[in-house]
């Protein structure tokens, strides 16, 4: 027992050793804050151009019960944003749903326009259409608002919605996901309502970040993956994780996401399938959501083994 706890000993000097050498070949000057990053990294959700605007939008709708549509994106980003959003807004609203298209019919708010019923009163999209300025200027001469909220370069004018967009204005990292966009706009609104439901979907906001290959070396990102993995809230993906025998009560890792999580909700856009992926991370009945995981396991081993094919 002594030679073994000597030896693991060593072994542990030897990785410390490694990790100070690779931090210091990435230029990382302080490797504590990089291994552990503190709050202090986060930027104010505030200094993201129009979020007063869009909040206000939202908290309208829910004061005034009317009906909230979450129009979806299709990959993993674009599934973890809307779980985000229509968990968070189903804590103060039931008047709130969600539409998507699936992979093959592209991204977009175009994509979808036959879909948004005409008892609707306000759109959000979630990670996605900051460019799709026809089909928002359609759905604005028919007198419904819209709020974007999205992360991806911003390529046309589009005065026809209300875009909360880290790649607008001078909001300092432009490495946001979606998913992490649409969790900073849940937490203004516990701001405004003097309330906490914001974190509960700091895991969503991590898986997305992660899944949707962002900068991790920029620091706000990095405290907010760590913050996510370590709270891992959502029934849907602590079911993944359980099914693929990752122990995740003391966290996960951003393998287990890359690797396992990320692939096995991919798979589901792959086959046309994203409505399993969506129903999973807003499903809260223990039972529907292993038969999810399961199909969803199974879709992603029969993708594997198409690409093996190929």
């Amino acid at each position: 027992m002594a030679n073994w706890t000597k030896r693991n000993k060593i072994k542990v000097k030897d990785d410390l050793l490694l990790i100070e050498k690779l931090a210091m070949v990435r230029g990382i000057k302080n490797l504590e804050e990089w291994m552990n990053p503190p709050s202090s990294f986060v930027n104010s959700p505030y200094s993201l151009l129009n979020m007063d605007t869009a909040v206000e939008m939202i908290l309208k709708a829910i004061h005034k019960q009317m009906k909230i549509c979450i129009v979806a994106d299709i990959d993993t980003d674009g599934v973890c944003s809307t779980g985000i959003m229509y968990n968070y807004l189903r804590e103060l609203t039931q008047n709130v749903v969600y539409i998507h298209a699936q992979r093959s019919q592209g991204h977009g708010l175009e994509t979808v326009l036959d879909k948004i019923e005409d008892d609707v009163d306000l759109v959000i999209i979630v990670d996605s259409s900051s460019n799709s300025v026809e089909a928002c200027k359609e759905l604005h001469d028919k007198g419904l608002p819209i709020v974007i909220i999205d992360h991806h370069e911003v390529d046309r004018e589009n005065p026809y919605a209300t875009i909360v967009n880290c790649q607008l204005g001078d909001y300092p990292n432009k490495h946001l996901s979606g998913s992490a966009m649409c969790y900073k706009v849940c937490q203004v609104i516990d701001e405004y309502l003097s309330i906490e439901l914001a974190d509960d979907f700091r895991d969503l906001s991590a898986i997305g970040i992660v899944a949707d290959m962002m900068d991790v070396r920029n620091m706000e990102n990095r405290y907010l993956i760590y913050n996510g993995i370590n709270n891992i809230n959502n029934l849907g993906i602590k079911e993944i994780l359980k099914q693929s025998k990752i122990d995740f009560s003391e966290g996960i890792n951003s393998t287990n996401i890359s690797f396992k999580i990320a692939p096995i909700i991919g798979a589901c856009s792959r086959f046309d399938k994203i409505e399993l992926a969506l129903e999973l991370v807003t499903c809260d009945d223990e039972v529907r959501v292993k038969e999810l995981v399961k199909e969803m396991i199974s879709m992603n081993e029969e993708r594997k083994a198409n690409q093996k094919i190929c």
